[in-house]
């Protein structure tokens, strides 16, 4: 007789006696067991796509080819061509916030968020173009961005752009394939020539191409500016041969940059050691931004003959001594997003660029960038400082000038912070030692040296944003 078996879930208890084979039971409860554990698991890997679903914010309806989206961007910008012995494009500035909110992640929504946000710095018919490094290449694809969490780009002139040459990654496969390039070989007497070729957009493309391309309005003339036309305009520029130090590599460029900039004759201010005339330039690597040349009084001269320097090696430490400061500020900022700070500390300081430059004559000058804005002064090069001292603003200039000296190893300190709001300019640099070993004066004649940064630390108490940077007090 044929006996149809029937279990369950509950096993058969130990002690319990069962008329039915230890066999029998010992099989269809292996067999329950292994459903279970495969209930388990289904159950437990429900559970961690449920958790991922979360965590990742995808949602039902989307398909897998859907692109996250970021309320904002980290970006560094670059210089626009590549300089050094490593042929790097150097960095301009510390890493920016960009507002990316609402937006798909492709390439070109994030070049209309650079462009937008840099518009103040990079002027009219410029275009962002997407680095994979400082070493480059550029990117036309979001695949070849190796880290989303930190664009690099650069703003080139529209002229430079082939329009054949760009890439959308928003295309199809097929329309990308059909836009590469070719390679086209032919064969002659003597050898093989290679010739590169570009297939054209399709009509579609090409009209949304057309879409893009900026428009530029023809200058308005005045009747008498028409008529001056008429006359032989005499040359209102000056040459300016601009040389850069390179931070990274500790070097100065050994090839000077000709620029030919309008320099204006008014006083645009003047400090105690130099005075500062706005001046615009239209070569094309230098004309995005309105630059400042920064000539010496007389008086100052002789002071600088007085610690046995040349002008030139004078100017040369000023345009260093910039870089050393920028690179603090950079370091600090780079701490404060290192360390998820920014809610708390806010905005952070940075330096602009500069250049040493010798005129015709032979004069030696810095061409730096012009800050538009109230100049304000918050500590000076004798470590006092200036104003309310409740204000977030000098607290931070503060912290500035004791993460300096901190990050020195208590060698140097940044003082004479200055500028138009936490765009600084014209530092100074205190050392603990006012001569090297070969009895030298260290950076400028503005080191006050020991004096300095004494009558800073006297003066000194931590504030929020040192214990924020968790800075040691004196």
């Amino acid at each position: 007789m044929n006996h149809t078996l029937f279990f369950f879930k509950s096993k058969v208890k130990q002690n319990e006696i069962s008329p039915w084979p230890r066999a029998a039971i010992d099989q269809h409860a292996l067999r329950d067991g292994l459903r279970n554990n495969k209930m388990a698991d289904k159950g437990w890997k429900d559970f961690q796509a449920e958790m991922k679903r979360k965590r990742v914010g995808t949602r039902a309806g989307k398909g897998k080819d859907d692109k996250s989206c970021k309320d904002e961007l980290t970006v560094q910008r670059l210089s626009s061509e590549v300089a050094g012995k490593q042929q790097k494009y150097t960095r301009i500035g510390p890493r920016e916030f960009v507002d990316f909110s609402g937006r798909e992640l492709t390439i070109a929504n994030i070049k209309e968020a650079c462009t937008s946000h840099f518009a103040s710095k990079i002027g009219a018919g410029m275009v962002c173009d997407i680095l994979a490094g400082e070493q480059g290449p550029s990117c036309g694809t979001i695949k070849q961005i190796p880290n989303t969490k930190l664009i690099h780009v650069r703003f080139i002139d529209e002229t430079e752009v082939e329009i054949e040459g760009k890439c959308d990654d928003t295309q199809s496969d097929s329309e990308d394939t059909s836009r590469k390039k070719t390679l086209r070989r032919k064969q002659g007497n003597a050898a093989s020539v290679s010739k590169v070729t570009q297939s054209l957009p399709s009509p579609s493309k090409k009209g949304k191409m057309e879409n893009t391309r900026s428009k530029v309005i023809p200058k308005s003339l005045s009747v008498s500016a028409i008529l001056n036309l008429g006359r032989v305009v005499k040359s209102g520029t000056t040459m300016v041969n601009l040389n850069t130090f390179h931070l990274d590599t500790m070097v100065w460029s050994t090839v000077d940059i000709p620029v030919e900039f309008q320099i204006s004759k008014d006083l645009l201010g003047q400090g105690g050691f130099r005075k500062a005339y706005r001046a615009k330039t239209n070569t094309q690597e230098f004309s995005n931004a309105e630059w400042v040349v920064k000539k010496y009084k007389k008086s100052v001269l002789k002071e600088i003959e007085a610690i046995n320097q040349t002008v030139e090696q004078h100017t040369r430490k000023v345009v260093q001594m910039h870089h050393l400061a920028r690179n603090f500020a950079a370091q600090l900022t780079q701490v404060v997003l290192d360390q998820d700070l920014r809610d708390l500390f806010g905005e952070t300081f940075s330096y602009k660029t500069i250049y040493l430059g010798k005129l015709p004559d032979g004069e030696f000058v810095t061409v730096e960038e012009f800050v538009e804005g109230k100049m304000g002064k918050l500590v000076n090069n004798d470590g006092t400082t200036c104003g309310n001292k409740e204000d977030a603003i000098l607290q931070k200039a503060e912290c500035l000038v004791h993460f300096s000296y901190e990050q020195s190893n208590y060698q140097v300190m940044l003082l004479d912070v200055q500028g138009v709001d936490y765009e600084l300019f014209d530092p100074e640099i205190a050392s603990a030692e006012l001569l090297d070993s070969q009895n030298e004066v260290l950076f400028t004649t503005g080191n006050l040296s020991a004096a300095a940064i004494e009558n800073f630390k006297v003066n000194h108490t931590c504030n929020f944003y040192c214990r924020c940077l968790a800075l040691k007090p004196f």
